[in-house]
């Protein structure tokens, strides 16, 4: 069993995390956020597509220890871009709060995906789940920013009142209705931030966004 002493963070410590990243490698704050030109020019890891990975480790992709690297799943490359920029994200997280922790792991050059498959298989579910944790909420915050996220979500929220309105008339609960609206919501945003739903839906849900619908 591998034990890498994880620590648990604060959501605000993550935020903080995503915040300084976005303040020193994207200064103009543009949207969709060009994660993967940041981490080719100004981190210089290379990015490279393999097949196999998702299957035999279970990921859609993973950065290297000594952080030279992500190594992204072939498919996920070429067929699922939104997938593909969040496994970027999700991985540059990881080079931020665990580079101590992961910098223990020792791959073998010539068998990286097996290495890693099997670093994953005796990992302590423990650290496992809170690394996990923490790459996805700093990923889904550098690829849709808190004040970009609100902006948005107040610039279509018209496009989903009628949804709600209709829900209302026909004597629908809030607590009911509010998924569909959520849903809604992240399914047009996702085309203004180049995320998947599922990150966006967190992302709304996680800032209290839903608050607003009626």
């Amino acid at each position: 069993m591998i034990e890498l002493e994880i620590k648990y963070r604060e959501d605000e410590e993550i935020i903080r995390y995503a915040d300084n990243f976005l303040q020193k490698y994207h200064q103009d704050k543009s949207i969709p956020t060009p994660i993967e030109e940041i981490i080719d020019f100004r981190f210089d890891i290379d990015i490279i597509p393999l097949p196999g990975i998702q299957k035999l480790c279970d990921v859609e992709g993973f950065i290297t220890p000594d952080f030279k690297a992500i190594y992204i799943d072939e498919g996920v490359y070429q067929d699922r871009p939104y997938r593909f920029r969040f496994t970027l994200a999700h991985e540059i997280g990881h080079l931020f709060m665990h580079k101590k922790e992961l910098s223990q792991i020792k791959l073998d050059p010539t068998d990286v995906i097996n290495s890693w498959a099997m670093f994953l298989s005796e990992l302590n579910n423990r650290d496992h789940s809170k690394m996990e944790y923490q790459g996805y909420t700093f990923g889904g915050l550098i690829l849709a920013p808190q004040n970009h996220l609100l902006e948005q979500f107040n610039l279509h929220f018209q496009m989903v009142l009628p949804l709600v309105e209709e829900a209302k008339d026909k004597g629908i609960s809030r607590q009911n209705y509010l998924k569909y609206a959520v849903d809604q919501m992240a399914t047009i945003l996702s085309r203004v931030f180049d995320v998947s739903t599922d990150v966006l839906t967190r992302r709304i849900t996680n800032d209290k966004l839903e608050q607003q619908f009626p």
